[in-house]
């Protein structure tokens, strides 16, 4: 999200939790902004442009970390009726 917007300070954790559920609600996972090759050093894998299909029930972690011990993680996923949810 910060390759996109730069980086929003306080509102950062809020902006990247509504581009989680828009990634569940569209079942895409977003393109990395600006990396499209990872480095010699770093071999993970990217999302290609166009982004990736998510699969059904697919959940989302947002991290958000801040100065001074203020950290925050959410996990996001979509609601199925009859389904058991925590």
């Amino acid at each position: 999200c910060k390759g996109l917007i730069g980086h929003t300070l306080g509102g950062a954790g809020g902006l990247e939790a509504v581009a989680s559920v828009l990634s569940l609600e569209n079942q895409t996972a977003f393109p990395h902004a600006g990396a499209t090759e990872p480095g010699q050093d770093c071999p993970i894998s990217l999302t290609p442009e166009g982004g990736l299909e998510l699969p059904r029930g697919a959940v989302v972690l947002s991290n958000s970390f801040a100065f001074g011990g203020n950290n925050c993680a959410l996990i996001f996923g979509a609601f199925e009726e009859g389904q058991p949810h925590v």
